[in-house]
């Protein structure tokens, strides 16, 4: 416990928003209001959203949540978003968030979404707040991985400068920053709720409304349909492994720009019968999603540390993952997970092939991928956060 109760305001993105940082901060913020701090918060949310009333707020009324309005959910921040969503994005939290500084005083603003550094920083100098990033999202990892353009990555770089610290979710993420120049930097990684995400039987009622047979071995994808986690890499090896496992089934759980594309390959390679996909699912679903696979792939390109990785090995199921430097940090290759090179669809093919054929190796790698995933139970990070938090707001 800390030794006094802290007063957080934090600007980021909430549910409904669909992606890991808005699921990673309400965790964060609930627990945080659990251990006895005091929280408000400022997250964007279209008119439709706002309409059908707030769910994070519904589920934490202690939290004072005001949303701000915007054209449409901004989920692929691994480039700038449309001038039209810079202009609402602008507009709510300048104008908003001096007025909520000026009902109540906060300790820290904790910033939830890298974007909103272009303006977060300022306001809080001009109100002698200190104020922590948690480069969490996908920008972050564009700008390492170079699909964030330089014109619009360098202003922001500069705004993380003066930032009082940045927490990243990998160490990988912190290395690279400290490579651009941000030098008040700590990892604190990516964790879950290991009571929630656990083995579980597959759910023969969810079997059933999706059409899967009991004995069918399941490879899903959980996550956003965008470039940047390759989805289509996934439909591409699935001719390959049905044509070696046709009793196969692949589901797809999330939503994204590249939806229509993975259903049209799908039926252009024939595998079409063989894909169930549900959308976007509340993250209360997400487990028996999880636990209804045998297999989780995940294709991306570029990630910080992603939250599949977790929840898929803490159900002690296989999670086979492209190898990246995040990726690294929790997959053994052959003993927690397994690994193959970036867009190689033949090797993720294999891959698969080789889970869906042998049990006893997906129980083997399950086991151990629990045990590992220990070290990333979410009471350990929130202790981290709130010691980070509590040492910037005494030192400044």
């Amino acid at each position: 416990m800390s030794r006094a109760a802290l007063d957080i305001l934090y600007v980021g993105t909430l549910p409904p928003h669909q992606g890991g940082s808005a699921i990673s901060a309400a965790q964060l913020l609930g627990a945080f209001s659990e251990r006895g701090h005091r929280l408000r918060a400022l997250a964007p949310a279209t008119a439709a959203e706002i309409a059908s009333g707030d769910p994070f707020a519904a589920r934490h009324p202690q939290i004072a949540v005001r949303r701000f309005p915007v054209p449409a959910p901004y989920t692929t921040a691994y480039r700038p978003a449309d001038a039209g969503y810079q202009r609402a994005e602008s507009d709510g939290i300048c104008r908003l968030l001096p007025a909520m500084l000026k009902e109540r005083r906060p300790d820290v603003l904790l910033i939830g979404r890298e974007s909103f550094t272009r303006h977060v920083p300022s306001i809080a100098a001009a109100h002698s707040l200190p104020c922590v990033l948690r480069a969490a999202g996908a920008t972050t990892v564009g700008i390492v991985e170079g699909t964030y353009p330089l014109a619009s990555a360098q202003p922001l770089i500069e705004q993380w400068r003066r930032t009082d610290l940045v927490i990243t979710p990998s160490e990988y993420l912190a290395r690279e920053l400290r490579r651009l120049g941000v030098d008040r930097v700590e990892a604190i990684l990516n964790a879950i709720d290991l009571d929630v995400f656990r083995p579980a039987v597959k759910d023969d009622r969810l079997l059933a409304e999706l059409e899967i047979a009991a004995g069918a071995t399941v490879i899903a994808y959980v996550g956003n349909l965008n470039e940047r986690k390759r989805p289509l890499d996934l439909v591409r090896s699935a001719a390959r492994v049905l044509a070696r496992c046709p009793d196969a089934v692949y589901l797809i759980v999330g939503e994204g720009c590249l939806r229509g594309e993975v259903e049209r390959a799908a039926r252009a390679l024939g595998v079409e019968r063989s894909f169930r996909g549900v959308g976007w699912q509340s993250y209360e679903q997400v487990p028996r999603y999880i636990n209804l696979a045998d297999v989780v792939v995940m294709p991306s390109f570029g990630e910080g540390l992603a939250r599949v990785y977790l929840e898929t090995q803490a159900c002690g199921r296989v999670l086979i993952a492209s190898d990246t430097a995040p990726a690294r940090e929790v997959v053994d290759h052959g003993t927690t997970g397994l690994l193959f090179p970036v867009g190689a669809v033949d090797a993720l093919a294999e891959h698969s092939i080789r889970a869906v054929q042998d049990a006893g190796l997906r129980a083997r790698i399950g086991a151990a991928a629990r045990a590992r995933v220990k070290r990333h139970d979410i009471g350990a990070a929130v202790t981290r956060y709130v010691d980070a938090l509590e040492t910037i707001v005494r030192a400044y």
